[in-house]
Parts: C-alpha cells; structure tokens; sequence
C-alpha cells in the first residue's frame, strides 16, 4: 500500500511538472523549404511560442537540453504539434533542434527543427529537357505529413515557403491560378532568388509543384577569375616558384627569339607558294 502511495505521487508530481512544462501557446509555425538545383532541399521549421513566464521557458530549455534533445519520438509524446511537416523520418541525414528567445515580442520564444534528405524531394522529370530547360517536380512523399485525407492541408496558422534554386521560376498550377489567392511569389534581389509561399488555412487534393531553369551552354572563361582562383587557393611558396619558372621561360624565349623567327620563316617560305612565284609566271 505503501509502495502504491509513493508510485502516485511519483506520477503526480511528473505529471504536474509536465504540465508546467507546456505553460505556452503556439502562434504560428513557419516551413522554411531551402532547394538546389539538383532538387535536394535543406528544411527549416519554426514554432513561435508564447510562454506564461520567463520561469516557464526556462524549464523548457532545459527539458529540451536534458530529455527530449534530438529524438522526434520524445518530441512526440510531449507535445504532438512539434514534429517535422516536411520529408519522412526515414530519409532525414541530419536534424539539429534549437529553442530561443524572440527579440521581437516579449515572452515571445521559438523551438526550431533544421534537418536535411539523404534523396532529392524534388525529381528531374522524365522528358522534360526541352532545349535547355530542365524542368523538376515534387516528390509527393514528401508532402506526406501534411496530408489529411486527400487534401494537402496548411493549417491557418502556418506558413509553408519554398526558396527555389537561383535563376530557378516556379512550375505549378497554384501559382498562376486565381483559385488560391493563399500563395504568392516574392523575389530576393539579394540572393537573387525567388520564393512561393503559401499560406494557410490552403487544401488542396492536387499538390502539383515544381521549378524549371535553363542549363547554361558553356561555362564561362575569365582569366580574372583563374587569377582570382588560383591567388586564393594557392600557397604562397608555390606562387613563388611558379613565378620563378615563368620568368626563367620568358628569359629563354627572348634570348633565342632570333633563332626561332628564323626557322619560323624558312618554315613558311618551304611550305608556300613564295619560293615558286618567279618560276610559275609565263614567258
């Protein structure tokens, strides 16, 4: 009987810390998705929290620090709304999970969940190089945890972002259609980027999205650049000898430039029609 007493106790006291613990409000929740051009994406996602008291956020930190730290399934059982809305578990490489203040509003906290893919989440599709054109789509199990049925959800509060590979242009049906005045397309002049938000409450039973850009012809040659490059990267004992070396040939060159403007001449003159002129014309 003794043993039972002790046991609840035990259980109420973890139960009301528990409940200590969550003296907050989720306000809104931001889904960062960063793409590159070979369709891997780095996610980036954002709780911001109210919190009853400075007291009450601390002890957050500290569960986050001391229990709950990288394991999604902890995470889980102590709150189901902090979880990862992008990607499978299965497929994520590395998830690093933060918690800080927010300068922006007091009490005002934020619990984020960065992690990336071991695959593409967004694939190259089959025929789809017209020219050079390359065109992408998503990976649809990769929008499986924001599936509720057969619509795609958004909640109200949230936001979902896609941050397309530089001179990338979003290829999708949400974006020209005036059915979803929810989503919009920005432009960074200074990443020179541009990003589809889309922001809920936004269902949709077709998720159809992707990007498109033009593979360059060519790359690019500067000599300024080659300069640039090899200044940088280059120890300055190999410049050095490098250096040495080109004067040396050079030095080479000049001193025997007569010899070589010779043989280059005679060269010229056996394997042309100059040495035949006077005996080509008619008597």
């Amino acid at each position: 009987m003794k043993k039972t007493l002790v046991l609840l106790f035990f259980l109420l006291v973890l139960g009301a810390a528990a409940a200590k613990a969550q003296d907050y409000k989720i306000t809104s929740h931001e889904i960062n998705v960063d793409i590159d051009k070979d369709g891997y994406a780095s996610v980036r996602e954002r709780y911001y929290m109210v919190f009853d008291n400075k007291q009450s956020a601390e002890e957050f930190q500290q569960l986050k620090n001391n229990n709950l730290k990288f394991d999604l399934d902890k995470w889980a059982d102590f709150d189901p709304e902090l979880k990862i809305n992008f990607g499978l578990r299965a497929d994520i490489k590395d998830l690093l999970i933060d918690f800080a203040d927010e300068p922006s509003g007091e009490l005002l906290y934020y619990a984020e969940f960065k992690y990336s893919f071991n695959l593409p989440a967004f694939n190259k599709k089959s025929g789809g190089e017209a020219g050079r054109k390359i065109l992408f789509e998503i990976n649809k199990t990769f929008i499986r945890p924001l599936t509720h049925g057969t619509d795609f959800v958004i909640p109200e509060w949230a936001t979902m972002r896609f941050i397309l590979p530089p001179q990338s242009e979003p290829e999708t049906p949400l974006v020209v259609s005036p059915m979803n005045p929810k989503v919009s397309v920005d432009y960074d002049a200074q990443d020179k980027r541009k990003m589809v938000e889309v922001r809920g409450y936004f269902a949709s039973n077709d998720f159809a999205f992707g990007f498109s850009y033009y593979e360059a012809i060519a790359p690019s040659f500067s000599i300024a650049m080659l300069v640039k490059d090899f200044t940088e990267k280059t120890q300055r004992e190999t410049q050095i000898t490098l250096g040495f070396v080109l004067v040396l040939v050079g030095l080479a060159l000049f001193a025997l430039r007569k010899k070589i403007e010779a043989r280059v001449s005679g060269f010229i003159i056996k394997n042309s029609n100059l040495a035949q002129g006077e005996t080509d014309e008619p008597k």
